[in-house]
């Protein structure tokens, strides 16, 4: 094993592997740690489902999505405890993300009917 890395990443969950996949790309020496003895932190027990507004997959579907009713959605829950900026990353950034995976990896999100 390496002693130094560029980055060190603490955790296998979904966001984990993917700072690490991203890391990589990036062309990064990436190390990632997982105190328990399996792969996949929580997103292992969550089943690994993700909401990401606006997706092309939606949009392919025919689905009527929008990252406007995204925020819009976000900043219903919130109570007005929502940063915006942080929301606007999410619901911006979030099929960036889903074309980065498949660009990456053999990773294909799909759509569950009626969720």
């Amino acid at each position: 094993m390496q002693e130094t890395y560029d980055v060190v990443v603490l955790g296998s969950g979904a966001a984990g592997l993917t700072a690490a996949l991203a890391a990589a790309v990036a062309g990064g020496t990436v190390a990632v740690f997982e105190k328990s003895d399996h792969l996949g932190g929580t997103t292992a027990f969550s089943g690994g489902g993700i909401w990401i507004p606006g997706n092309q997959l939606a949009r392919e579907a025919g689905l009527e999505d929008s990252t406007e009713r995204g925020l819009e959605y976000l900043t219903s829950l919130s109570n007005g405890m929502i940063l915006p900026e942080l929301a606007e990353a999410l619901v911006n950034g979030g099929p960036l993300f889903i074309d980065f995976l498949h660009e990456h990896t053999d990773i294909r999100l799909v759509l569950v009917p009626g969720y």
